[in-house]
C-alpha cells in the first residue's frame, strides 16, 4: 500500500511540472509583430519561440510579406525609388507583449504607417486619393518622406505629413518651398532632442539635413554648439569620420 501512495505523489507531481512547464512553453514563448522597412515602404510580419529564462531563440524566424493594399503603392507608382541592398533595413511596427516579455518601446516605425493608412470619407487610401490628385506634388512630397523614413525621423514625420494634408495646393513653388521648410524644422526639433541627450553624431547630421533644406538662425546657431561640444570631446561622437558630414 506505501508503494502505491508513494507512485500517486509521483505521478501527481509529474503531472503538475509536466502541466507547468507546458503552460510556461506554450504561453510565453511565442513573439510575433510587424515591422516596416523604409528601404521600399513595404511591411512584414514576423513570429518565432524563444525561451523565456535565458531569451534565446528556439525555433527560426518566420517572415511574411503584407499586402499593401491600405497603403499607397509608392514605389509601384514611381514616387520613391527603393534601395536594393544584401541586408533590407527593417524598422519595428509593433509586437505582441506577454507574462515575460513586455512589448517593445522601439516602435517609431508605427507612426509613419499609421498615416500611410488614412482613408477617406469614401474609405480609400488618403494618400492614393492625393498623389492622384496632385500627381506632381507627390513627386516632390514622397522622396522627401521617403529620406526621412530612412534617416529615423519617424517621430516627427506626421507633422510634416500632416501640414501637406492643410496646404493650399494650388500654387506648386510655394507648396515646395513650404514643404522644405516643414522637412528643415522636422530635422531641427530631432537635431535638438539628439543635442540634449549627447548624441552627438546623430545631432549635427540631421541638422545638417535642417540647414539643407532651409538655413536658419536657430539651426545654424545649434551647429555652432555641436561643432564645440564635438571639438571638448562631449558625447557619443563616432570614431569614424565618415559618420560625419564635411
Amino acid at each position: 500500500m506505501g508503494k502505491f501512495k508513494y507512485l500517486a505523489i509521483f505521478l501527481i507531481l509529474a503531472f503538475v511540472v509536466f502541466g507547468f512547464g507546458f503552460l510556461y512553453f506554450l504561453l510565453g514563448c511565442v513573439y510575433s509583430g510587424s515591422e516596416f522597412s523604409p528601404d521600399d515602404f513595404s511591411v512584414r510580419s514576423f513570429s518565432y519561440r524563444y525561451e523565456p529564462i535565458s531569451d534565446s531563440v528556439v525555433s527560426g524566424r518566420v517572415f511574411s510579406k503584407e499586402n499593401s493594399f491600405w497603403m499607397p503603392d509608392l514605389v509601384k507608382d514611381k514616387f520613391i525609388q527603393p534601395i536594393f541592398k544584401k541586408e533590407q533595413t527593417w524598422h519595428l511596427i509593433e509586437d505582441n507583449g506577454n507574462y515575460y516579455r513586455g512589448a517593445s518601446v522601439d516602435s517609431d516605425a508605427r507612426f509613419l504607417v499609421d498615416f500611410l493608412q488614412l482613408q477617406n470619407e469614401d474609405y480609400e487610401n488618403t494618400w492614393t486619393a492625393w498623389n492622384s490628385k496632385n500627381p506632381k506634388l507627390a513627386v516632390v512630397l514622397w522622396p522627401l518622406i521617403a529620406e526621412m523614413a530612412r534617416d529615423e525621423m519617424y517621430l516627427v514625420v506626421g507633422d510634416v505629413l500632416s501640414f501637406v494634408l492643410d496646404a493650399d495646393v494650388s500654387k506648386p513653388k510655394e507648396f515646395g518651398a513650404d514643404l522644405e521648410k516643414e522637412v528643415a524644422n522636422a530635422y531641427l526639433k530631432m537635431s535638438e532632442i539628439d543635442f540634449e541627450n549627447n548624441k552627438l553624431t546623430s545631432a549635427k547630421n540631421r541638422i545638417s539635413k535642417s540647414i539643407k533644406y532651409a538655413s536658419n538662425s536657430d539651426a545654424r546657431l545649434l551647429l555652432k554648439k555641436i561643432d564645440r561640444s564635438i571639438a571638448n570631446g562631449d558625447g557619443d561622437v563616432s570614431d569614424s569620420p565618415d559618420a560625419m558630414p564635411k
